[in-house]
């Protein structure tokens, strides 16, 4: 990306108000157990499987959330943002845990990372970073490849929208939309430069009816919610997993989680022994 991109990203972020509070107990403890993978945000932590020990980057880190739990689940985190306003944020609320050892923040775009990095990672992750970036979404995935080793895992967490004819009857919805230049969910050719550019990325899609239930909760906060919405939630979350992963209409969905299964890895491995 250019400079000017950089300072343009940054700034859009630098204007966002940032939580610098710990990470809710509450949450934290649901996406340490895991319990419920049929929601996207539960899916796309047990993708990863096993985190102690591993080193992850989270790139797009924003205040923190995803570095905040993959460091209590044990592993390693580096987390990178454009905005030094989200870093600063993140880092206070980091040394809020006693897991803080195992965190580090930088302000930087991955592009300056690469250049001065020494280390590679077990994990590259990103949530909701990729349809930030589709100008320059080849590019972007080059440089994390420079990141990665033979068995490094990505996994990432983005907006959908494959149906050319359901994307346009969401935008006639009366419902503002304020977003970074170039920002829209990812559709099929995004899907295709991606595969490209990781061929064994496997895609997992998400929220078809859960996508309207979810204002169902409190400030669309979960754990915060009562006991109904909740599982109104959770119901519309089994019946989506039945709609768009058993039976595959995937067009439905408006949420993905795309990862590198363990098999994938495994397979390059060997191919590199």
């Amino acid at each position: 990306m250019s400079d000017h991109r950089w300072q343009t990203e940054a700034a859009f972020f630098d204007a966002v108000s940032y939580n610098d509070a710990p990470y809710s107990e509450v949450s934290l403890k649901r996406y340490l157990e895991l319990q419920k993978p049929y929601h996207s945000p539960e899916y796309f932590y047990s993708v990863m499987g096993k985190l102690k020990g591993k080193t992850v980057l989270d790139i797009g880190c924003g205040s923190g959330d995803t570095s905040l739990v993959l460091a209590a689940h044990g592993a390693d985190v580096l987390g990178i943002d454009l905005s030094a306003k989200a870093i600063s944020a993140a880092q206070r609320r980091a040394n809020r845990h006693s897991f803080a050892g195992n965190l580090r923040f930088e302000c930087q775009p991955l592009e300056s990372y690469v250049i001065t990095a020494k280390e590679k990672f077990d994990i590259i992750c990103g949530h909701s970073i990729l349809h930030h970036l589709l100008p320059v979404l080849g590019e972007f995935l080059n440089q994390s490849k420079k990141l990665s080793n033979p068995w490094t895992q990505f996994v990432f967490l983005e907006p959908m929208a494959t149906s050319e004819f359901l994307r346009k009857l969401r935008l006639k919805l009366p419902v503002s939309m304020h977003g970074t230049e170039g920002e829209r969910p990812l559709n099929k050719k995004d899907l295709k430069i991606i595969s490209e550019h990781l061929p064994a990325i496997e895609v997992t899609y998400f929220e078809c009816f859960n996508r309207f239930t979810k204002f169902c909760l409190n400030s669309q906060n979960y754990e915060d919610s009562h006991v109904l919405p909740r599982r109104l939630y959770d119901t519309c979350g089994v019946l989506d997993r039945i709609l768009l992963q058993k039976l595959k209409l995937t067009a439905l969905g408006s949420i993905a989680v795309l990862h590198t299964p363990q098999c994938a890895i495994e397979k390059r491995m060997t191919a590199t022994v």
